[in-house]
């Protein structure tokens, strides 16, 4: 028996090779849609009575509708969604956001403004400071500025004998309107 040569070896390869890969080279073959029947002028292709559109007259092109075809890479990029500016729409329409709790000078902003006492009023080189003590029994120490109460509210003046805190609020009619509290200092006797 012969040994095969290299040639006749690398011929087979080849051949081998280049039948394999023909048959990787030819798309599935599919047969064309079937031609639409002709209908008869004036009827609609889908049977009902309505009637089909006009030709267009002699020398006149008739009108195509532009279509845009898209390839197969921009179908796969998806489409782009930004919420900015948008309401949530997993948020109820019917139901108002909850008042958050507040971390401003040791949560003052998570009281009342009519529910803060105040206990001394302080002065040093004309600024004023007050004593401010929360229903929980804390106390602070605010000045003219300081944020107090739920509403954004500040104080606003300090005199000798009361502070007076402003907040933004809605009145009856719904309009923004300024509220202003007045805390007054309680004298010995007064308790």
């Amino acid at each position: 028996m012969k040994k095969p040569t290299i040639i006749q070896s690398s011929i087979g390869v080849l051949v081998a090779l280049s039948l394999l890969l023909a048959g990787c080279d030819e798309a599935p073959k599919t047969q064309p849609a079937p031609a639409p029947a002709k209908l008869a002028e004036g009827t609609n292709p889908v049977g009902t009575s309505a009637p089909a559109p006009a030709k267009p007259a002699d020398g006149v092109k008739p009108a195509v509708d532009s279509v845009k075809i898209t390839s197969p890479d921009q179908l796969m990029k998806g489409v782009e969604y930004n919420s900015a500016g948008k309401r949530d729409p997993f948020v109820s329409l019917a139901k108002r956001p909850e008042a958050q709790k507040k971390t401003g000078i040791g949560s003052l902003e998570n009281f009342d403004a009519g529910e803060l006492q105040l206990i001394a009023i302080l002065w040093e080189k004309g600024i004023g400071y007050a004593v401010l003590t929360a229903p929980n029994g804390k106390s602070f120490t605010v000045r003219q500025g300081t944020k107090v109460g739920l509403h954004g509210g500040q104080v606003s003046k300090i005199a000798q004998d009361s502070i007076t805190v402003r907040e933004v609020v809605r009145n009856y009619k719904g309009v923004l309107a300024p509220k202003d509290t007045v805390l007054k200092l309680r004298r010995g006797d007064d308790q």
